[in-house]
């Protein structure tokens, strides 16, 4: 029997469940049957089984004041789950942040490692939980592309749902942030659902499908140098991904940058180690690159001076480099005459919190940015400041799937 709405994703799964769901029968159509916490859905004569996590499990704290909702949504015969986070008494106009985690996590755990609670400002933010915990991007990833979940179709329903059912919610300022999986998913929902959202973040993920047009957004792509996953440089040879070749993260910023009508030359600023291109686009959109030297496959946390992944997603939703654990400095270098205007410098006036350490070192200095295109010339006090940040700062974080 299908599962009422409210209890998707909760319970244990017992034999019994996986005894029921796997005499469900194939068929040509897609088809799909929950029993319990076991999900089948069928697909062109071919049965597709799924233990489904519960998305709550292990949701760290939030902030005071914020609390916490589990929703359902029935979209192609499965009915999907997604949790709603928000502050107390949301008034006014609020931006909207769909939060995608990647493969095998959880709601939960992308909400606890970007800690976007709480410092985003008044918003609401919606983390759908993944078929199988993966998301289909086109071309990859996971049971969710092999079974041709319809993810597109679960993030709009649920994304109209929010709108409708809180008036505070903004439908001028829906964002889309993912990590990995959810970042490859980000791109997608960008280019298959024109005019939903003002903008994406996409951390350690390149598309895996071309796009031909993009409705003007704001664009941000965050990349480590030595991911494993990814391929930074246009020269280095490309990863493969379930037997598909992944465009670099180079390409990837020519193509959405092209796509998203950004022309003239960029400005780039230095934070730490981290260094931000931008570009400004069509229709007052921006489109910013953010790199780190060494790194891995993570979601990057702050380190010192230079702040880390989360930072970079609230300066995407329209802060500056601000969080509620430190206020970063920032070194701007307009890369060539008529590039548009520098972004306004701030300085550090907030005491830093200890970090974790970090998990692999960087090198000493701080190679230059590698956005296509830019040029620019570092003076004596920018260098020494991100070769004195690199000392110090590496490249930690939760290290997930793809």
């Amino acid at each position: 029997m299908p599962v009422p709405a409210g209890q998707a994703g909760s319970g244990s799964v017992t034999a019994a469940d996986v005894a029921a769901a796997s005499t469900v029968s194939t068929a040509s159509t897609a088809s799909t049957v929950r029993y319990g916490n076991v999900s089948t859905h069928t697909r062109a004569g071919r049965r597709y089984m799924a233990v489904m996590a519960d998305p709550l499990a292990g949701l760290a704290p939030l902030p005071s004041g914020w609390t916490v909702r589990e929703q359902t949504v029935d979209v192609s015969g499965l009915t999907r789950v997604y949790l709603v986070v928000t502050p107390a008494n949301l008034t006014g106009s609020v931006p909207v942040v769909v939060l995608m985690h990647g493969v095998i996590m959880t709601a939960a755990q992308i909400l606890n490692l970007t800690q976007l609670a709480g410092q985003t400002g008044p918003a609401i933010i919606v983390a759908p939980q993944g078929w199988e915990q993966s998301w289909n991007a086109g071309g990859c990833c996971g049971p969710a592309a092999a079974a041709g979940i319809d993810d597109v179709g679960f993030i709009r329903t649920a994304v109209q749902q929010v709108l409708a059912a809180n008036p505070a919610a903004d439908p001028a300022r829906v964002y889309a942030v993912g990590f990995s999986n959810g970042g490859r998913m980000a791109y997608r929902l960008a280019c298959d659902l024109p005019g939903m959202f003002a903008g994406f973040a996409a951390a350690e993920a390149v598309p895996m499908r071309n796009c031909s047009s993009l409705h003007p957004l704001s664009v941000m792509i965050i990349a480590q140098q030595t991911d494993p996953l990814i391929t930074v440089s246009a020269l280095a040879p490309p990863k493969w991904t379930e037997g598909a070749p992944e465009p670099t993260v180079a390409a990837t910023v020519a193509q959405e940058k092209s796509l998203d009508g950004c022309t003239g030359a960029p400005t780039v600023i230095y934070n730490g180690v981290a260094v931000r291109t931008v570009w400004h686009c069509a229709a007052g959109t921006r489109f910013t690159y953010v790199w780190y030297p060494g790194g891995s496959h993570s979601w990057r946390p702050p380190m010192g001076a230079t702040p880390g992944s989360t930072d970079m997603v609230l300066n995407l939703l329209g802060g500056q480099l601000v969080s509620g654990r430190a206020v970063y400095s920032s070194a701007v270098r307009p890369v060539a005459a008529g590039a548009p205007a520098p972004v306004t410098s701030t300085s550090t006036t907030a005491a830093q919190v200890p970090r974790s350490p970090d998990t692999q070192a960087v090198p000493p200095a701080a190679p230059s940015p590698p956005a296509p295109g830019a040029t620019t010339t570092v003076g004596a006090a920018g260098a020494a400041g991100a070769a004195g940040a690199a000392g110090a700062v590496g490249a930690a974080g939760a290290s997930q799937n793809s």
